[in-house]
């Protein structure tokens, strides 16, 4: 994996950062608001599914519980990989506020499967700024492709941060309690 997301850190400090990370994130936001009213809430729940029996290497199984909060959760693909898939389900539904409810589809874990890493993150915070529905309006957004389609655009006018550089701007939008934001990266120039 590090190899594939061209991670730079060697793996001795690599997956201690993840978890300085995951830490840092953890203790933001106390006493904000969420969208919804309730307090806010970033729950970043991680779980490796491995099928009973097989015989993991202890390092790993550590590594994964010390860094990552991700301890091992015992399946049993072999004998029933469709309630495997169903109770995976049930778990990130659980840890999403039930947002995301069918992440592996069916047929996607059989008899042959050892091992499912999930990764759910929820997110839910109030705007430092909140947008007025009344100056919400239709739109274009312009896909990649050079087509574009119309959409609801939320509009908002305020001191904010932005950025521009080569090829592209940005804005950061707060949230409440201005821990946390929402940094928005655009093409300098649409195609």
């Amino acid at each position: 994996m590090s190899n594939a997301l061209h991670f730079i850190l060697s793996q001795d400090k690599l997956h201690p950062a993840f978890n300085a990370l995951d830490l840092q994130l953890a203790s933001r936001g106390e006493g904000s608001s969420g969208q919804d009213g309730k307090g806010f809430r970033l729950n970043i729940a991680n779980a490796i599914w491995g099928q009973q029996g097989y015989d993991f290497l202890q390092g790993f199984l550590d590594k994964l519980a010390e860094n990552y909060g991700a301890g091992m959760k015992i399946a049993n693909f072999t004998e029933a990989p469709e309630n495997s898939r169903v109770a995976i389900n049930d778990w990130v539904a659980q840890q999403t506020e039930e947002k995301i409810k069918d992440l592996i589809p069916s047929g996607a874990i059989d008899n042959l499967t050892r091992l499912v890493l999930t990764n759910a993150i929820y997110f839910n915070a109030a705007w430092l700024h909140p947008f007025d529905v009344r100056a919400t309006a239709e739109g274009d957004f312009h896909l990649l492709a050079g087509s574009s389609v119309r959409v609801p655009m939320m509009r908002q006018t305020g001191l904010f941060g932005y950025a521009r550089g080569t090829g592209y701007q940005a804005v950061e939008l707060l949230y409440d309690g201005s821990e946390i934001s929402m940094v928005i990266l655009l093409p300098e120039k649409i195609r």
